[in-house]
């Protein structure tokens, strides 16, 4: 019994240095204007380990410091009801994505349809849903996938500054739930495009937090 308690504390040690861990970015990161407004939001994913950050992998990847936003209701939840699998529901579905840099839009996808809450029914070549990827100022690419079909409102080569709609929050692509997801990544010497940490008014975000803005 003893041996059982010792490994158990030992495993909970364990994850919470590796949550401790992924609260701190090795890196420099890009700062960035939250892309919504008027609301309070609770970040699904985001850090610098797997068990904070699903985006991140063995390897350098462009969406290795993406981070995953929703939108809490006057109840405390990210929808109306509990249970309640209604994209509508959801209270950031729909909400409109601003620009979060100065820049120009180099690509964009629009006529992806939304997925039903919980299901993916869609091809690889359409994974990312429908997006807008921003060459910033900064000489870093922003790229927001998984908009709402038809809402994108920017189009290819549009000079873009901070503040601007992009479009709404949709859940096309692979997205089982309404939400945003926001990356930041450049180009290394070797051409590799590697994610990079985002922070917001000199703040990162990570999973569980709370962001009002």
């Amino acid at each position: 019994m003893a041996v059982l308690t010792v490994l158990l504390l030992l495993l909970i040690l364990n994850m919470n240095y590796n949550v401790l861990k992924g609260k701190n970015y090795p890196l420099d990161g890009v700062e960035l204007e939250f892309p919504l407004k008027n609301g309070s939001y609770y970040i699904a994913s985001g850090g610098s380990s797997k068990l904070i950050n699903n985006h991140m992998r063995d390897y350098p990847n462009a969406q290795q410091y993406a981070i995953d936003i929703n939108k809490l209701g006057k109840n405390k939840s990210v929808s109306k009801g509990i249970l309640s699998n209604v994209n509508k529901d959801h209270h950031i579905f729909s909400d409109t994505i601003y620009c979060p840099c100065n820049g120009k839009i180099v690509e964009i996808k629009n006529n992806v349809k939304d997925n039903e809450f919980g299901s993916m029914n869609v091809t690889s070549e359409n994974g990312t849903g429908n997006f807008v990827n921003i060459f910033c100022e900064e000489d870093i690419f922003v790229f927001i996938p998984h908009m709402k079909q038809f809402s994108v409102l920017v189009s290819e080569n549009m000079i873009i500054k901070k503040g601007m709609p992009l479009g709404l929050v949709g859940i096309s692509g692979f997205s089982q739930e309404p939400h945003l997801h926001i990356q930041a990544a450049k180009y290394e010497v070797d051409s590799t495009l590697v994610g990079i940490p985002i922070f917001f008014n000199g703040k990162s975000l990570f999973r569980n937090d709370i962001h009002k803005n």
